[in-house]
Parts: C-alpha cells; sequence; structure tokens
C-alpha cells in the first residue's frame, strides 16, 4: 500500500502499486461482521465484473481474509466533479453535454447487463486529466440476481421514489437495520452525503427473490407524502431511478444549484442562465416527478443527447461563418 486516500465507518481506500501489472490500482478494504456484510462487499465487483465501457473503472481483483475483505480496482487519475462546484465553479454548457453523453451511454451499457448504479451524483464522477468522466462507487448498485444489496439515497441526487424507498426503511424502526452514513467523505469513494441502511438481516427486508418488490407495502403508517397525489409505488424501476439521478447531477453542474434535498416538485433549468433549449429540456424531462414522465430508457436518453450534441455543432458553425459536414444537418 502506498497511501490511504480514504475512510469511513466500513473500511478504508487505499492507493496502491500492482507489481505484476505495473500500475497505481485502488484497494477498498471492507470490515464485515457476518456472512451477509461479506456478500454485500462483493457487489462492486459484481456489478463490475463484466462491464466493458471506457467511462467505468475496471475491477481486477476481490479476496476475502477473516473479518475483512477487499476489491482491487484501476485507479482513475483526476478528481470528482463535486470538488470544482465545492470551489463555486460551474461547469460550462458543451462540458456538460459531452458528460452527460458519455454518462448516458454508460447506463445504457449498464442497463443492458440489468445494473442500476442507484448513487449518481458529481461525488462518483471522476473528471480524468483527458476531460472525460469515470462513473465510480457502486457500493449501492443492484445487480439482478442478487438479493443483497443497500438501501441508499444521496439527498438531492436520489430520485422521489428512492427518497421514498430509503424513507420508509429508516422509519419503520426495524431493529436489525441500522442507519449510518457510508464514510467520512474524505474522497469521492467515501462520500458521507449517501445515506445506508444496511444490517446482518437486509436481505429479510427485501421481500425475498424480488429486489424490485415494495418491502413495506401496505404500511401506510410509514409511508411518508413525498409522493402525495401519485400512483401508490408496488416497486421501482431503478433504471428510471438512474436516469432522474444523472439529470439531478446535470443540473447542478451546470447551473451551480443543488437539486432540492426532497424532489417534492419539477425543477426548471431556465431561470438558472441562458441554456440551449435541447439541454434544458433533457435535463427536466430526466427529473420528471413521475417516473413514467421520464426518458423510458438511458438508450433512448443518449440518443437523444446525441442529437443534440449534432444540433448545437451545426448552428455554432453556422455561426462562425464555416462550412459544416451535411450529416450534421
Amino acid at each position: 500500500m502506498e497511501s490511504e486516500i480514504g475512510a469511513g465507518g466500513g473500511g478504508a481506500v487505499y492507493k496502491a502499486w500492482h507489481k505484476r501489472m505495473q500500475k497505481y490500482v485502488v484497494v477498498k478494504e471492507y470490515k464485515h461482521d457476518s456472512k451477509n456484510d461479506a456478500k454485500t462487499r462483493r457487489n462492486e465487483i459484481e456489478a463490475l465484473k463484466n462491464a466493458k465501457c471506457a467511462y467505468l473503472p475496471q475491477v481486477f481483483d476481490y479476496f476475502a481474509m477473516g473479518k475483512r475483505s477487499y476489491t482491487v480496482m484501476e485507479y482513475i487519475e483526476g478528481e470528482s466533479l463535486d470538488k470544482p462546484l465545492k470551489r463555486g465553479k460551474k461547469s460550462t454548457q458543451s462540458q456538460v453535454i459531452e458528460w452527460y453523453s458519455q454518462l448516458a451511454f454508460t447506463l445504457k451499457s449498464l442497463h443492458g447487463q440489468d445494473v442500476c448504479h442507484r448513487d449518481i451524483k458529481p461525488a462518483n464522477i471522476m473528471l480524468t486529466p483527458g476531460g472525460d468522466v469515470c462513473l465510480i462507487d457502486f457500493n449501492a448498485a443492484l445487480v439482478r440476481g442478487e438479493k443483497t444489496y443497500f438501501a441508499s439515497r444521496s439527498p438531492g441526487y436520489a430520485s422521489p421514489e428512492q427518497y421514498e424507498f430509503f424513507e420508509r426503511f429508516e422509519n419503520a424502526h426495524i431493529s436489525q437495520v441500522a442507519r449510518r452514513d457510508s464514510g467520512a467523505g474524505v474522497d469521492p469513494y467515501y462520500d458521507a452525503d449517501t445515506q445506508t441502511l444496511d444490517g446482518c438481516s437486509i436481505t429479510d427486508l427485501i421481500n425475498g427473490n424480488d429486489p424490485f418488490a415494495d418491502p413495506l407495502a401496505g404500511e401506510n403508517d410509514v409511508r411518508t407524502s413525498l409522493l402525495s397525489g401519485l400512483p401508490t409505488i408496488s416497486g421501482i424501476d431503478w433504471k428510471l431511478s438512474d436516469i432522474y439521478s444523472l439529470g439531478a447531477t446535470m443540473y447542478h453542474l451546470l447551473t451551480g444549484k443543488r437539486p432540492p434535498v426532497k424532489p417534492a416538485e419539477s425543477v426548471t433549468v431556465t431561470g438558472h442562465g441562458d441554456y440551449d433549449e435541447g439541454l434544458a429540456y433533457i435535463i427536466e424531462k430526466s427529473m420528471q416527478i413521475r417516473p413514467s414522465d421520464r426518458f423510458a430508457s438511458a438508450a433512448l436518453l443518449a440518443d437523444i443527447i446525441r442529437q443534440v450534441e449534432e444540433y448545437n455543432a451545426v448552428h455554432t458553425l453556422i455561426a462562425a461563418g464555416r462550412e459544416f459536414s451535411p450529416a450534421l444537418r
């Protein structure tokens, strides 16, 4: 190990030199007290082991020793996108469109493998020295077929249905589940803004084999009023939830304004600056309160963003009085 780059209640993260590969890697060390904890700590490698996308980190290894387990991953150079936001810096519209396109393509790839990230936010997106982005931290990811997963939310970025899903667990006061922050927020791998619910009996709370089922359906005494007026949620489409979180992240990067902690009403991009109508439409549609009002899939979202990129390229060249490819007309 070369240096510790983050630490939290569940473990620590180290930068290390891999002798065989002759490159730097990230080693995540987790503490666990039960078999279920050990299964949960495999979540990230299960989510990424089949991933083939330029905007995702590569996973190299996972192993356990005693009551600790370790994940070895690609070390991503750069800084997480929450850092410039904390310095008061807004991203340019062209940057946001490019990153939006890369991350929508990434979601298309993940969702095609039935993997949902469930914690998309600036702190979990690395900006590389080359200007590209990389989506990291899959500890809360949902992998179809896996029964063990976190119930989590990042205020401002979690979709309304994810926010309510979390509150139902929190308000149920089920003794087997402990509420805690996921880390100390020292670096992007551990961000204190993410609240998680986990514990040795979490799989028992998630209703058997269906990870999308509402674990507390019918428990009206613990429902929140967050989605008042909307149909009762009997399950969550986590892919549409990811689309909301990605939209909320782009909203923050573009406007410099953090999305509402409780997404009780739709936000608008217009009014926070002079932005192209196409980009404003994509973000606002992605952040619709009703999941059915959002883009139907990450594939559709990626296609729409590509069209906006082409539209902007054409109009930039027209404004500059230069020739442009007929393919972009």
